[in-house]
């Protein structure tokens, strides 16, 4: 099984791609409501789609209702529910190693990149500093902190 961070990775990428496949969809339904022609399918979209029949059908078997009813709200408004699917597939993985492993799976299909690829740096937590909550997605640029410290200290990290 892979860690709470990969996975968190995968199903990150895994959205992306659904995501993709229902902007499409909805891109698709405007240029027929337009009599316009439609844009050809990429690899992106094609992507997508594979994953979406999947996770229709793991979502089918192994998901609660919350899970299930969440797929036809991600699919009529993909960038509201990004988010909430990333979050229910993610605790719906750490429920079922069965829909975890499909899941990775799945990526390895559909050839996203690799959990590793994505994850560079570090946290450093000291004294009495906390992390509450899963740790899951990707970050390209520097993340910003709240805290007591010094900025200019070597020791407190990066404020932007």
């Amino acid at each position: 099984m892979l860690d709470p961070v990969s996975l968190g990775v995968v199903i990150t990428g895994l959205v992306g791609a659904y995501k993709a496949y229902a902007d499409y969809r909805a891109v698709v339904e405007k240029a027929r409501l337009e009599q316009h022609e439609p844009p050809a399918k990429t690899e992106a979209v094609s992507k997508g789609e594979q994953v979406a029949q999947v996770i229709t059908a793991e979502v089918a078997t192994h998901g609660a209702t919350d899970v299930q009813q969440t797929l036809p709200l991600f699919e009529a408004n993909p960038a509201l529910f990004a988010v909430p699917l990333q979050t229910l597939l993610t605790q719906l993985a750490a429920r079922s190693e069965p829909f975890a492993a499909r899941l990775r799976h799945l990526a390895d299909e559909v050839k996203l990149a690799s959990p590793a690829a994505g994850m560079h740096g570090e946290v450093n937590l000291k004294d009495n500093a906390k992390a509450y909550g899963p740790v899951a997605g990707i970050s390209t640029g520097d993340i910003t902190w709240t805290g007591q410290g010094n900025a200019d200290d070597p020791r407190a990290g990066k404020k932007a």
